[in-house]
C-alpha cells in the first residue's frame, strides 16, 4: 500500500465530461480526458484535485517499469477514453466480455452465472455470486477488462 501524494492539474475540461451538483460542487466525471502537455515527463504515478480521495493514475513510463521488472497482479486499463455507465457494462457482459472499476470485477462464467469479484490486499480476485448488485456499483463507472479465472473457494 502507498500514498501518493503527487496531485496534478492536468484534466483538459474542453474534453471531459462532468457532473456538477448546483453548478459548483465537482461530483463525478462521466468521461475524464488528461491533458498530456500538464503532466511532467519523469511522472510515474499521480492523482487529480477532483478524485485525490479515490483514484490513482499511472502514466506509460510506469507500466513500462512494472512490465520490463515482470512484477504480476496489476491491470493496466485504459480508463481515460474507455469508460462507461453500469448499464452499458451489464450490456457488454452479456456479449461475453468481462468489466471492472477500481477494486471491482464482473463477468459470466462459462456456464453463463454472474460473478462479482473484489480484488483483495494480496491482489487476488475474492469472487462472489451476489443475490443483488450492491447499489453504490450501479453508480461507478466501468471498462473492459480481460475475463480471468473465477476462484470460487476463496470467499
Amino acid at each position: 500500500m502507498m500514498n501518493v501524494t503527487n496531485i496534478l492539474d492536468c484534466v483538459d475540461w474542453q474534453r471531459s465530461e462532468a457532473q456538477w451538483l448546483y453548478e459548483k460542487y465537482f461530483m463525478r466525471f462521466d468521461k475524464l480526458v488528461f491533458d498530456f502537455a500538464k503532466i511532467p515527463k519523469n511522472t510515474y504515478l499521480f492523482k487529480t484535485e477532483e478524485l485525490a480521495t479515490t483514484k490513482v493514475f499511472v502514466t506509460e513510463l510506469f507500466r513500462e517499469l512494472i512490465e520490463d521488472y515482470q512484477l504480476p497482479g496489476l491491470d493496466f486499463s485504459v480508463v481515460y477514453d474507455s469508460e462507461f455507465t453500469y448499464t452499458e457494462a451489464e450490456q457488454r457482459m452479456d456479449q461475453g466480455q468481462a468489466v471492472g472499476s477500481g477494486k471491482w470485477r464482473m463477468q459470466f462464467d462459462e456456464e453463463g452465472e454472474f460473478w462479482l469479484g473484489e480484488l483483495t490486499l494480496e491482489l487476488k480476485y475474492r469472487w462472489g455470486r451476489p443475490v443483488y448488485i450492491p447499489p453504490i456499483l450501479l453508480g461507478y463507472s466501468w471498462h473492459e477488462v480481460e475475463k480471468c479465472e473465477i476462484d470460487s473457494f476463496n470467499w
